[in-house]
């Protein structure tokens, strides 16, 4: 488990992303063309790096080591050049350090904890001449600690390393990226380390295996000489170890065997420069500025993984925050930061975008009180400009800043900063109404303070409700003593900037109680309910319409019904002659019944009696064609395809016929007498009938 399965991309400036699990590539391992490169070993040794050159010792027993021991995976995350040997009085050799996470078998061999660790190996190794050949000789590795004892958290997953150069490569700070899970909340850390701490371990005591107690703990034998592990120094040359292809066997092989280092390295202070929860921060770059104060400032720009970027500044003590930008909408994680510190630009990157952002926006900050609570190092306030401006190159006489305290009172305006005109906003409710006021911050360090009637309200009068950036005011069943100038500031560390300004009217009467808000930016809510309303009109309008045809389509297909059941007027044509009856001889009561008298009634209708219809010496009937049955009362009467018309009956007054639809055939004459007899024998009860009503 000795030399990691390195690889990414990256460089002596900072750390690289992707996946950086199993590969070491040439680009980092190497030298290209003449003279040293970022990240540059020996080009003897690239080509034939051993994935694992110095396998730790199975920590299990003397029976079971024949079982296969798993090698930690380390996942890649950054490496970094240091140049140790400018100006080095004992002729050191350069530095690279490879920074990476891999499960700890020093702890339990098949335990699943990962830790991060920081790895060293020599620029000038070349491998051993008989032992380590072509393999590493200088590798050593030990871990690095990112915990808060006191919350009980540590970070062992390690997720970007930004190396910052100072004027001297003891100046060298490297900051590391550190994500943990603390129950159901995303946490992330930022740890800060020096590289004089970093050196003092690899220098320190070494980690070995003990067989007998089948346990890893701290080396207290003696160290063979030269060092294992160390880079080839003047002190090797004069004692004939030019390279490392001239150490003994007895070094290599101990530094085989023992590649880890017993001590952690610590962060800075001993705990995270930045803790932040609900937060997952993916990528960190750092520059150094001056401040006007003559102080350098570390100001540290940090991705996350909804595409945001934090700016903080390190106060040495504590961070504060100055801003957060939001770079990629919709959110996609930010993999990549790279600083243009001459053009005094920052580069961020994700999987398909790329933006482009100032070091510092000077601008946004509109007086001098709000330029001064800001804390940015890249901003000062201008007296002669009155204006928030960058310091590159300008009089520092002129300039307002004050980093580490931010005093407002260098500014020259009063302690409420002077501002355009605000327009107040007009606000009315009715009595027993909850009013609702806004208050817009621009900074999440400052707090809402509210006025009413130039008066400051106190918790009793009113709710303030929190957020991140907006401060609401409520004031439940608002009445008429609530009636004036209401108003907010924006305070921070005793300077207040002005805010919104409303004029409230309470009206007296019967409202329909519902809840008030000062009238918002947006009036996003009215178009959505006017757009429903309008939606919902069209769709009862298209149903009315849709009723409507389908109603006069019903009566359309009535009125075709109707004209096909009428009866079309006929014309009658000219009564004949009646035929003459002749008496039948048959008995004396039959002659009383062709008495003349009795034909008609007093008034002069005409009377229905009982006959027998002329017929030639009892033959067929004068008339040949059939005469159909009646008609059933109460159905009407269909189109006739024939119509026959049979014999009118006895007189003209009343026009009677009878219409025989189809071909059926007549009864004959004696058939229809006999029938004509019986139904007026019915009739004889009721003398005083109207003739018209009768009917055959």
């Amino acid at each position: 488990m000795g030399a990691p399965k390195l690889g990414g991309s990256g460089n002596g400036g900072g750390g690289g992303g992707g996946d950086g699990q199993g590969r070491c590539p040439t680009s980092l391992c190497c030298v290209s063309g003449h003279g040293p490169q970022p990240g540059g070993l020996s080009p003897s040794l690239c080509p034939a790096i051993s994935p694992v050159p110095n396998p730790l010792p199975c920590p299990l027993s003397p029976t079971l080591c024949h079982l296969p021991c798993p090698q930690p995976s380390p996942h890649f995350v950054a490496s970094a050049y240091v140049q140790e040997s400018a100006a080095s009085s004992t002729g050191d050799d350069d530095k690279v350090y490879f920074f990476f996470s891999e499960r700890a078998v020093e702890y339990d061999c098949y335990a699943e904890q990962v830790v991060a660790r920081v790895a060293r190996v020599c620029k000038g190794d070349v491998g051993g001449a008989r032992t380590l050949q072509k393999k590493w000789t200088t590798f050593l590795k030990a871990r690095l600690v990112c915990s808060a004892p006191e919350q009980q958290l540590h970070f062992n997953r390690l997720q970007a390393v930004f190396t910052l150069p100072g004027a001297d490569w003891q100046d060298t700070t490297f900051f590391g990226v550190f994500q943990a899970r603390w129950g159901d909340v995303d946490v992330s850390a930022i740890c800060r380390y020096h590289i004089l701490e970093v050196k003092k371990a690899f220098e320190g005591p070494y980690k070995e295996y003990r067989e007998q107690a089948q346990k890893w703990g701290r080396y207290s034998d003696e160290v063979p000489s030269p060092r294992p592990g160390a880079c080839i120094t003047d002190w090797h040359r004069q004692n004939g170890f030019a390279s490392s292809l001239e150490l003994p066997d007895n070094t290599l092989n101990f530094a085989k065997k023992h590649p880890l280092m017993d001590e952690p390295i610590l962060p800075h202070r001993g705990r995270p420069l930045l803790l932040k929860k609900d937060a997952n921060f993916t990528q960190l770059v750092v520059d150094r500025v001056s401040g006007l104060d003559g102080t350098i400032y570390e100001v540290l720009f940090i991705g996350t993984g909804d595409g945001w970027v934090h700016k903080a500044l390190n106060l040495g003590s504590r961070v504060h925050l100055v801003e957060e930008l939001q770079v990629f909408e919709p959110a996609q994680p930010v993999e990549s930061l790279v600083l243009a510190g001459r053009k005094k630009l920052l580069f961020a990157g994700s999987r398909f975008q790329v933006a482009q952002l100032p070091l510092a926006d000077c601008g946004r900050y509109q007086s001098c009180t709000d330029c001064v609570l800001a804390r940015d190092p890249y901003c000062a306030w201008s007296r002669n400009a009155s204006l928030c401006v960058r310091t590159d190159g300008l009089n520092g006489s002129q300039l307002v800043q004050d980093v580490l305290s931010s005093d407002t009172r260098a500014c020259t305006l009063p302690q409420v900063a002077k501002q355009g005109p605000i327009t107040p906003k007009n606000v009315t409710v009715v009595a027993g109404t909850d009013l609702v006021l806004t208050c817009r911050l621009g900074s999440n360090l400052a707090q809402a303070l509210w006025t009413f009637e130039g008066r400051a309200l106190v918790a009793q009068q009113a709710l303030v409700l929190q957020d991140a950036r907006l401060r609401a005011l409520v004031v439940p069943g608002a009445g008429a003593q609530h009636s004036g100038t209401y108003r907010c500031f924006s305070e921070e560390q005793g300077a207040r900037l002005g805010g919104e300004v409303y004029r409230v009217a309470v009206l007296a009467g019967n409202g329909v109680p519902m809840e008030t808000r000062a009238p918002l930016e947006s009036l996003g809510l009215v178009w959505v309910v006017a757009v429903c309303l309008g939606a919902l009109c069209l769709v009862l309008l298209l149903v009315v319409l849709s009723l409507w045809r389908r109603l006069r389509e019903e009566l359309g297909k009535g009125t075709k019904a109707i004209e096909s059941t009428l009866v079309y007027p006929i014309e009658l044509p000219k009564e004949p002659p009646s035929p003459r009856f002749v008496p039948s001889a048959a008995s004396d009561s039959d002659e009383k019944l062709w008495d003349p008298t009795s034909y008609y009634y007093s008034d002069g209708s005409l009377k229905i009696v009982p006959g027998h219809a002329a017929c030639r010496n009892g033959g067929p009937p004068l008339a040949t064609s059939t005469s159909p049955p009646a008609p059933i009362p109460g159905q009407p009467l269909h189109s006739p395809t024939r119509i026959h018309l049979g014999p009118l009956r006895g007189s003209s007054s009343n026009g009677y016929i009878r219409l025989a639809l189809g071909a059926e055939e007549r009864p004959p004459c004696a058939d229809l007498a006999e029938e004509l007899r019986r139904k007026l024998q019915q009739r004889q009860p009721l003398p005083d009938s109207n003739p018209e009503e009768s009917s055959v």
